[in-house]
């Protein structure tokens, strides 16, 4: 375990107790706040200071790391995944964050240096890492890109893998059930309780930032942990520290409770955790649809990070039919591990061949056989549907198309619907109640669209596929990019929603494809946004605001 000072405390009996106990301390340096050392004089009195600073504190071997100052250098674009930790993001043109930095290395080399939430400087780079809105997907996949091309070490020391409470408020407002809305639907709306009503319309403190008490709506805790687990779990296999707030500052509750807030962040300090992933090279996946009779491959998961000893863990897996609890398939693994060692162990299974959707749960089980006790338990629901029959022809007209790029055709093709292009103006174009197909991208570099109002009232039937933001601007459409991984029905009596459930519409296979996977792409410019990171699991790329009348 290892523990930290904040800039300016006096840390010499900490320093003393983490020597005896064998704990690691990262403690405050010399900071370049408020000194212009670009002076010389200043300088010079300086690195006098230095030597004496470090040299007092030169004999604590817990002592491994020196913070210089505080949120600099660099800012908000720093924080990008394809720029933290990577050596080319180095700022080394302020004379003070620069020279605070390579005094301290010129007096003590032995340790190392870092500047709290400062992830162009030092030689750790750091963050505060707050996501705020950003789909938990893409918080998993925050550091991908960087265990991948990074080059630097990293580390975060501040920040919270999930909601903060200042985020759940804007101009004043309070948008939790909003924000619930988000991930679980309509649903979130009944959670709202006369007590939440009240206080967030008469008790919520209107001054200080972190007065908001998320406790009061009763189903933000577990949408809030969740999260925060599914982030946490994620970072911690790749090897990044994380300080989480989880019971301090801004989660509501400055002292230990019983939520599952704080339950989730209890585990992620545990040195050994196991869970189900996705597939073995993409295994924050979330998959969990299939078709009866398709092959599923997961992933055990593991993390053991004891200091000493080897573990010999046993896994069994086991797939039941929740109606039934029938065992449709089971298997079982064993890996030694290692200090500070990770295993990602993939296992697969056939689906059994079905008529009608089957939920089925799969159920994880580790256990360390060596020392005769459990390490972790994990379950994964999951849907396999029946493969649709293919189109035995088409009935009546075929589909008009209208598909510059031919996806959408080809996809109508192997679906076996008959389909033909669109004609060009002053043709009958449907008004016999045809149907139009706008295809995937079609509306690219359009300045009109290719059917007119006219078309519509004589009957034509338009499908637009989805197209990119910057298109749906030119029709005037408000729409996000925020790619989200769970949507609704919005009309469940309408029979394009026959048998559609939300389980149906979250999570879905792989990547989409419309847009970048980010940062950097066809985004809007980065502002109050944060930045994409990756597609996969995505639902929907470009979300079509309902217009409000």
């Amino acid at each position: 375990p290892a523990t930290f000072t904040f800039a300016g405390e006096d840390f010499r009996e900490l320093a003393a107790g983490c020597d005896e106990r064998g704990m690691l301390l990262i403690a405050s340096g010399m900071t370049h706040h408020e000194l212009n050392l670009a002076d010389p004089d200043l300088y010079q009195d300086f690195q006098t200071w230095a030597e004496r600073y470090y040299g007092r504190h030169a004999n604590h071997p817990s002592i491994v790391m020196y913070g210089l100052g505080i949120n600099a250098p660099g800012n908000f674009n720093d924080f990008s995944p394809a720029k933290l930790g990577r050596s080319s993001s180095l700022i080394w043109n302020n004379p003070s964050v620069t020279r605070s930095y390579l005094t301290g290395r010129r007096v003590d080399p032995t340790r190392l240096y870092y500047y709290h939430g400062g992830p162009c400087g030092g030689d750790v780079a750091s963050g505060n890492f707050y996501p705020n809105h950003t789909p938990i997907q893409e918080v998993e996949d925050w550091m991908l890109e960087w265990s991948e091309k990074g080059d630097r070490l990293y580390l975060t020391v501040e920040g919270l893998l999930g909601t903060f409470n200042v985020d759940y408020e804007k101009g004043g407002v309070t948008y939790v059930t909003e924000y619930a809305a988000r991930l679980i639907g309509d649903t979130a709306y009944g959670y709202e309780t006369d007590a939440y009503r009240e206080y967030i319309s008469f008790q919520r403190p209107r001054l200080g930032t972190w007065g908001l008490d998320v406790g009061f709506y009763p189903q933000i805790d577990a949408l809030r942990s969740e999260a925060l687990l599914r982030g946490g779990r994620a970072w911690r296999f790749l090897g990044l520290p994380f300080n989480h707030w989880a019971g301090n500052i801004g989660v509501g509750s400055p002292s230990p409770d019983n939520s599952a807030f704080q339950g989730a962040a209890a585990q992620l300090r545990l040195p050994t955790m196991a869970w189900i992933g996705g597939p073995e090279n993409e295994f924050s996946l979330k998959d969990h649809n299939f078709y009866a009779g398709e092959t599923v491959e997961k992933t055990l998961l593991g993390i053991y990070d004891q200091p000493v000893g080897d573990a010999l863990w046993e896994a069994r897996w086991e797939l039941r039919e929740k109606g039934s609890a029938k065992v449709a398939a089971e298997g079982r693994m064993s890996r030694k591990m290692s200090p500070y060692s990770r295993v990602k162990a993939p296992f697969r299974f056939r689906l059994p061949d079905a008529a009608a959707p089957v939920e089925y749960e799969l159920n994880l089980t580790v256990r360390d056989a060596a020392a005769g006790r459990p390490v972790a338990e994990d379950r994964f629901a999951l849907t396999a549907y029946p493969r649709p029959a293919p189109a035995s022809g088409a009935k009546g007209a075929p589909f008009f198309v209208f598909d510059p790029q031919g996806e959408t055709t080809a996809w109508l093709n192997a679906l076996g619907a008959a389909s033909e292009p669109w004609p060009a103006g002053g043709a009958k174009r449907g008004g016999d109640g045809r149907v139009l197909v706008i295809g995937r991208r079609a509306l690219r570099g359009l300045k009109k669209l290719p059917f007119t109002a006219e078309d519509v009232a004589a009957g034509l039937r338009v499908v637009v596929s989805e197209q990119h933001c910057s298109e749906l601007d030119k029709i005037g459409l408000r729409h996000e990019d925020r790619s989200p991984r769970q949507v609704f029905v919005r009309r469940a009596d309408h029979p394009l929603a026959a048998g559609l459930t939300a389980e149906a519409l979250r999570d879905w296979q792989g990547h989409a494809t419309l847009i970048s996977e980010g940062p950097a792409g066809d985004r809007l410019a980065v502002s109050t946004r944060s930045f994409r990171t990756g597609n996969r699991g995505s639902v929907a790329s470009a979300v079509i605001e309902t217009p409000h009348f």
